[in-house]
């Protein structure tokens, strides 16, 4: 006995109204559970990328100590309790997350955290507590990095760090800008993120193919970006930058890195 047309065509529409369905469940569980499971993930996926990733990031903020250094060698008012005077290294960090840069801050940096999502506060107030008083929380600011108008001052800090962050903003430019303005003369800006892979490469045709489903997932998160062009077009006084591949724990997609300093 043949179908007819109305029960042929329920065998094509039930199929994919199941599909969209479960498309908009998963779009519901990730607006409203989503903020709160994503730092649960990262705090943790934070541990092994710090692990494989340590020796890169003490030479990207080595000159953190020479910047605090400098700072010292200068005459400022108030004393310590010796009567010498103690000043701090003001740090600005821009999707701070947990934390996870605290443990390469030299002896003596004051950070002013910046994180748009509020559920990252109780495991950054661990990672404070973990590494007080070595490094000091002035403030938290739950905000995006492309607007800091309303929370930090024009040429009010010494240092600017972005690690993993250009990759999920979204106007790089705008970030680098606000970058720029709270930054004192002289002040240093310090990146490090994945990048894209060099294109004709397998590495590059896996991250086109995962792009949009990496995206989705990892709150913005951009696997072909390239980052180090924004940097060199943003009108710092100087920039140097690296290109390298990641440890080879990482997955294969975010092995491709830059980081680098740029100078007000």
């Amino acid at each position: 006995m043949e179908k007819s047309p109305l029960a042929g065509l329920l065998d094509y529409v039930v199929p994919v109204l199941l599909v969209v369905v479960v498309l908009l469940v998963l779009h519901l569980l990730k607006t409203i559970a989503f903020p709160h499971i994503f730092p649960w993930v990262v705090a943790r996926i934070t541990i092994n990328y710090n692990k494989a990733m340590a020796s890169f990031k003490q030479e990207l903020l080595k000159d953190m100590k020479d910047q605090l250094d400098s700072l010292r060698e200068k005459p400022v008012d108030g004393s310590s309790a010796n009567g010498e005077a103690q000043p701090s290294l003001t740090v600005l960090e821009i999707g701070v997350g947990s934390g996870a840069n605290f443990k390469f801050y030299p002896d003596g940096t004051t950070v002013i955290a910046v994180e748009p999502n509020k559920n990252f506060v109780g495991y950054l107030e661990k990672s404070v507590a973990e590494h007080f008083p070595r490094v000091r929380l002035q403030r938290t600011v739950i905000a995006y990095g492309e607007d800091l108008r309303d929370h930090v001052e024009d040429c009010s800090v010494d240092a600017v760090v972005c690690t993993l962050v250009l990759c999920s903003v979204r106007d790089i430019d705008a970030v680098l800008q606000e970058t720029k303005r709270v930054l004192k003369p002289g002040g240093k800006f310090y990146f490090l993120d994945h990048i894209a892979a060099d294109p004709e490469t397998w590495t590059s045709t896996l991250q086109w193919v995962l792009r949009p489903v990496w995206s989705y997932v990892g709150d913005g998160c951009q696997l072909v970006r390239k980052v180090w062009p924004e940097v060199d077009r943003a009108g710092f006084s100087r920039v140097s930058y690296k290109k390298f591949l990641a440890h080879p724990t990482l997955p294969r997609v975010i092995r491709p890195h830059v980081m680098g300093m740029a100078t007000k």
